[in-house]
């Protein structure tokens, strides 16, 4: 273990997929260690005690929820932060897991940013009553309805983090992404709060009601949401943008704000070069437009 970084135990059979969790929980600064089966993984609990154990539910030698039940009858595991993860997620497997209090639940295949928001929600609610801790399940609630969009507040880079994430991932395997940041930018809905925050909840609601099953949407700030667009080019987002345009000028609502839609790609953006969430604010920030628009990002360059 590497001292002051926090430690996960992945437990997980198939080989590829731990290689791949534990070189992702590394990138994202944690150190990790991998067990491939339940023998090994109660050895190495019982040599150092982890942060928080990543746990497989079908394992080879015994069920990864009996191991779960195991470290809730011991007093010094009771508490230990255990996300679950399964191919095969049923109302059995669900309900067990909420009574063993595993601090979330992800279906295989997950994505990466979810596994790190979920990891990170786990090892900060260590510290919290036992009352506040919920099992959150494979769609987190910061991304799904309309009162659940938002990020942490006491965790302001939430964002950032699960961009880096599908960027990572995206780049990992040479598959393309794509961001639509859409700002209300109208004077006069920053200058009353009750404006600027209808004018982002419609929005969202456009973003929620437009957005295919792969995609994510997310608040990006007081007057902004965020669409982030996996397996998307540039010209598959221009084209997603441009419809939003059609849907705001048809829209009375939204016709009643101005609606700036800044688009940026990952295949715009240079490995040495501005991250491309921050390629796509600057190219919102910087609209002068008309009163629905968008515009794109340009593509970013070695400094």
């Amino acid at each position: 273990m590497t001292f002051g970084r926090e430690h996960i135990l992945v437990v997980e059979d198939d080989h590829d997929s731990a290689t791949l969790i534990e070189a992702f929980c590394e990138e994202i600064g944690y150190c990790a260690s991998v067990a491939h089966d339940a023998k090994t993984a109660r050895l190495a609990l019982g040599d150092e005690l982890p942060d928080a154990l990543i746990l497989d539910v079908g394992l080879p030698d015994a069920s990864g929820l009996d191991l779960l039940a195991d470290l809730r009858a011991a007093g010094h595991t009771s508490e230990l932060p255990v996300l679950l993860i399964s191919g095969n997620i049923n109302p059995v497997v669900q309900r067990r897991g909420e009574q063993l209090q595993a601090h979330a639940l992800l279906r295989k295949p997950f994505r990466l940013g979810e596994l790190s928001l979920h990891l990170g929600e786990a090892l900060k609610l260590r510290a919290r009553p036992e009352a506040d801790r919920i099992v959150h399940h494979q769609q987190d609630a910061s991304e799904v309805g309309l009162d659940g969009l938002e990020f942490p507040v006491d965790d302001p880079d939430f964002l950032a983090r699960e961009v880096a994430a599908e960027v990572h991932r995206a780049q990992r395997y040479g598959h393309p992404l794509s961001l639509i940041l859409a700002c209300a930018v109208d004077e006069v809905s920053k200058a009353h709060p009750q404006l600027r925050q209808a004018s982002r909840r419609r929005v969202l609601t456009l973003l929620r009601n437009e957005a295919r099953e792969t995609d994510r949407v997310f608040r990006a700030g007081p007057d902004s949401a965020l669409l982030l667009l996996p397996e998307t080019e540039l010209q598959g987002a221009l084209t997603f943008a441009r419809r939003l345009v059609a849907l705001c000028d048809a829209s009375a609502a939204l016709a009643q704000s101005i609606t700036c839609f800044a688009v940026g790609s990952l295949e715009a953006t240079a490995a040495d070069g501005p991250p491309l969430l921050q390629r796509v604010r600057e190219a919102a920030a910087a609209y002068q437009g008309p009163a629905n628009g968008l515009v794109v990002a340009p593509p970013s360059s070695s400094p």
